[in-house]
């Protein structure tokens, strides 16, 4: 113990002070490269990485106390290597106008990844074709310290990839058991007996089966992207717009492609991990033969978890696409007094005029009909009572569906009305991260709920994207509200909403209500402008066509944070600050203008 304590403070002299040190890292590691030369398999790696991360945590250490030049040097190398991929980097932004359309193109980076990843694949597999042991005895004996990195970041590699092809099922599952809402932040008995049954299962799989099933199914979902990007897209559809700092010229990506490029980079990534790991396994090589063992274990197993990866994206993305508010949806008719036997012709008649019928139990969204005989019929009334009471033959007339219609319009207003008060309650309860309003979007499906306009400590330029403030929209409102609220925007020309800190839920219900006026007024066909809303006291509404390099200025109302690159036209609500009105001179009258005339004499 002695001996332990002094030496202890000779040790740490030259670890921070003294001027062995480089020469000991020297000697370190030409002992790490002698004892991977006698290495025989990756087990006895991990004791080689546990000494190369001993050994980088101690220059770290002795760099910070006392600086190295050669560390210096090479650090400075590395960030320049690091600094080089900014060529590749690319503003982003949403486009929700599409008008005028913009050329369609990828970002340059998203080539130069498929092709690193293609080229890392196809290498993986050529070494483990030939080369039963894999790729492991090559690279030792240049460098057993290189090995060490590359292997270390595979190993990184498979781990994550695998924790999202264990979390991402995980969290399917339990969204759809939970209806769709977001799971609490404690695992239910459910998710656990799950857990290890799909854990279970996946690795007596990846124990016994070959794996060339699992990249064949990787290829067979990537090609099913492929063909979905062959069907024509709905006009007016969303789209993602990028500029390269360098050339300034802005691109545009549709969401299909979008779709293809992330499916592609994804699938590529997998296969190249897989074949990395277990190409022995993949060929049908011995494993004897193999000198990495520990890592095939990893390959089988992401292996394994990669239809459970694969499919989860694929339902998530098949759950946005159905509950999409821009899709157009059938209202629901609800109708009742209707016996057994006309069931199926009543049915038929509503459905001939767009409608969806429901005789069961009634619906949130339904609009209700009760069927009576002819003298009994409310149809014609002005102020009826709801269900509507009408008859067959009122069925068959146009001006019934028209009230049906503007009914629907009435109960989802109030429905969008009672859960945006419901948002914004829960919104005031909570303390304010930054920004100063809150972005209003119900009607894009890649917005989860209310946000603010900048992010918690963010310094770069937020998005609508992030930081959910509230209940998500799905959880309030009903997808056929948020079709309504859809469609009304969109014929508004109201693509994005942004209210001020200060602005009361009932000051904004006015501005809301203003907006359903101009829409029935106009028949859906005019686009809301600022004078709509002159006269309205202590709000100020105002309109921005946000467009590439064109944000909102005002001297007195702030200037709300957004994506630096965007298309897109905004309704902003602000507190009236006075002073904003422009003077307009009254209109000059010559029915009040002086004329002289001739006296006679």
């Amino acid at each position: 113990m002695s001996t332990f304590t002094a030496v202890l403070p000779q040790v740490r002299h030259v670890l921070t002070h003294g001027r062995w040190f480089t020469p000991s890292v020297i000697v370190l590691f030409f002992g790490l490269e002698m004892f991977g030369r006698q290495a025989m398999s990756d087990v006895h790696d991990t004791v080689g990485a546990v000494v190369l991360l001993l050994i980088l945590a101690g220059i770290a250490v002795r760099h910070r106390v006392n600086p190295i030049g050669w560390v210096k040097r090479l650090g400075g190398l590395v960030w320049g290597v690091a600094r080089a991929g900014d060529r590749l980097k690319v503003d982003v932004g949403p486009d929700l106008r599409g008008s005028p359309p913009i050329p369609r193109r990828l970002p340059a980076a998203v080539y130069l990844v498929g092709f690193g990843l293609a080229a890392w694949a196809v290498l993986a597999g050529a070494v483990w074709y030939f080369s039963p042991g894999g790729w492991r005895p090559y690279v030792v004996q240049v460098s057993y310290t290189a090995y060490l990195v590359l292997m270390s970041l595979l190993w990184g590699f498979l781990f994550v990839a695998s924790l999202g092809g264990v979390y991402f099922p995980i969290m399917l599952t339990t969204r759809l058991a939970r209806g769709g809402r977001a799971p609490g932040p404690r695992m239910s008995s459910g998710q656990l007996v799950f857990l290890g049954v799909y854990l279970t299962v996946t690795t007596v799989a990846a124990w016994l089966l070959p794996l060339w099933p699992m990249l064949a199914f990787a290829g067979l979902c990537w090609l099913a992207v492929v063909l979905l990007n062959l069907f024509p897209a709905r006009p007016g559809t969303a789209q993602l717009i990028w500029r390269s700092p360098r050339t300034r010229k802005v691109r545009s990506i549709p969401m299909r492609r979008l779709l293809l490029a992330v499916t592609t980079l994804a699938v590529l990534l997998l296969v190249a991990l897989i074949l990395s790991a277990a190409g022995g396994r993949v060929f049908g090589h011995p494993e004897t033969a193999n000198t990495m063992p520990l890592t095939t274990v990893m390959g089988n197993w992401l292996a394994w978890l990669t239809p459970g990866l694969l499919l989860s994206a694929a339902v998530f993305v098949y759950l946005a696409w159905r509950n999409d508010p821009a899709r157009v949806g059938r209202p629901v008719a609800h109708v009742d007094g209707v016996p057994e036997a006309d069931r199926k012709t009543i049915g038929r008649l509503v459905r001939q005029h767009g409608w969806k019928v429901n005789f069961d139990e009634a619906g949130t969204n339904d609009v209700g009909l009760h069927l009576v005989a002819p003298a009994a019929s409310h149809a014609q009334q002005f102020d009826p009572k709801w269900p509507l009471a009408v008859s067959r033959e009122d069925l068959e007339r146009t001006f019934v569906w028209e009230r049906m219609e503007r009914r629907n319009e009435i109960q989802l207003r109030r429905q969008f009305l009672r859960g945006l008060e419901r948002i914004f309650r829960e919104a005031k309860g909570r303390s304010r991260s930054g920004g100063c309003g809150y972005w209003l979007a119900p009607h894009l499906w890649f917005v989860a709920g209310l946000t603010r306009d900048e992010v918690t400590g963010g310094e770069e330029e937020p998005t609508f994207l992030t930081e959910v403030v509230g209940p998500p929209y799905a959880e309030v409102f009903t997808l056929a509200v948020r079709r309504y609220v859809y469609r009304l925007l969109t014929a508004l020309q109201v693509d994005l909403v942004f209210v001020e800190d200060g602005v009361a839920y009932r000051k904004l219900v006015r501005v809301l209500r203003k907006l359903f006026e101009v829409y029935d007024k106009g028949a859906g066909q005019k686009r809301s402008e600022d004078v709509h809303f002159r006269g309205m006291t202590k709000v100020r509404v105002m309109f921005h066509d946000f467009d590439v390099d064109e944000p909102f200025r005002s001297n007195k109302y702030p200037e709300p944070k957004f994506a630096p690159l965007g298309r897109l036209r905004v309704l902003h609500v602000f507190r009236d600050r006075g002073g904003e009105e422009e003077f307009i001179e009254p209109p000059f009258s010559h029915d009040q203008t002086p004329v002289p005339q001739l006296v006679g004499v």
